[in-house]
């Protein structure tokens, strides 16, 4: 198969498409080096559209690349050792005018499309491009590897977005290789309030006393999308949104900035490995650990009353879920 020698990637480190994977076979099952070579049996090579196929897989040479660069320190060298990476391209075809022999004819333009796979063997596999694009890369992959492993999406869900502004709010540390700075934007989703039935706050200095912020939670609304600054293996920091399946690593903060593009793609290979090791551990945690108390919401509402905006009472549905969520008596919360 073909190879990406010289690593550089185009467009945002946005990964559209997170998962977790589940060998449904013995297919993959022995070790890294046996996994990328039975991956690249089964994957279809690209060529352009002049010899052959129309789409197709491209093998990077990333982990090649991350431990020859002198500037990727050895703890993100180890994203290396389980790193299988592949760039997926495929061609659409729009129509366009163009003159042939002084007329005027349409012909069909081709376009290369991709986005990459980054399968951190064996447990995770991620997918960078935009929305559609990962799309199709998901789609096509999950056909191919159809029977022998199956990718189940991981969303950062509500819930789990809650506890992290929980966790920041009580100033209490994450039991990963990530720390949260600071929270600064945030969307929420639900019934209309003073706030509007979508509130979003952007670059704020302290999220944990944001009035619209609080206020959501109060009245029952989901967290959609959280952004902040985090703190990578206590040594690098980036500023990333998480939420609705998908995480925006910001380019243009922190240690991100100032790196190449070798760089810029371990340190955030990695942080989407600790991430994805902090929301499966979230999973694991007891009932009572892995939803607020009610202290929690109480502490809200005042602190949101300081800021003078009287918010009168929590809303009951927030009280009744969190406590039916904890194995709580719902009567204890209301």
């Amino acid at each position: 198969m073909a190879t990406n020698g010289d690593f550089d990637y185009q467009g945002y480190l946005l990964f559209n498409g997170i998962f977790e994977t589940e060998f449904l076979d013995q297919e993959f099952g022995g070790g890294r080096s046996e996994a990328r070579a039975r991956l690249g049996d089964h994957l279809p090579e690209y060529r352009s559209s002049d010899e052959s196929s129309e789409e197709g897989y491209v093998r990077l040479l990333l982990e090649d690349a991350i431990s020859d660069d002198d500037s990727v320190d050895s703890d993100l060298e180890e994203v290396a050792q389980s790193l299988i990476p592949y760039r997926y391209k495929y061609e659409t075809r729009e129509p366009k005018d163009a003159y042939y022999r002084g007329e005027e004819v349409e012909v069909e333009v081709p376009y290369v499309q991709d986005s990459d796979l980054f399968w951190l063997y064996p447990n995770y596999m991620f997918l960078r491009g935009s929305k559609g694009d990962v799309k199709e890369t998901k789609e096509t992959t999950r056909r191919i590897l159809d029977g022998h492993i199956r990718l189940n999406s991981v969303d950062f869900g509500g819930d789990f977005l809650l506890w992290l502004f929980y966790k920041e709010y009580e100033d209490q540390s994450l039991p990963t290789g990530i720390e949260l700075n600071n929270l600064t934007d945030t969307e929420l989703t639900g019934d209309r309030d003073a706030f509007g039935g979508a509130t979003k706050v952007d670059d704020s200095t302290d999220l944990e006393r944001c009035v619209p912020m609080l206020a959501g939670i109060l009245k029952d609304k989901t967290i959609s999308t959280m952004q902040g600054y985090f703190r990578l293996f206590d040594e690098y920091n980036l500023k990333a949104q998480i939420g609705e399946g998908r995480v925006h690593i910001k380019a243009s903060r922190g240690d991100i900035k100032t790196s190449g593009d070798v760089r810029r793609m371990a340190i955030s290979i990695a942080f989407l490995h600790e991430l994805i090791d902090l929301h499966r551990s979230w999973t694991e945690l007891p009932p009572t650990s892995r939803y607020p108390p009610r202290q929690f919401f109480e502490d809200l509402h005042d602190t949101a009353n300081e800021q003078g905006v009287e918010i009168q009472s929590i809303s009951t549905n927030v009280l009744t879920k969190y406590a039916s969520k904890r194995g709580e008596d719902p009567d204890s919360w209301t």
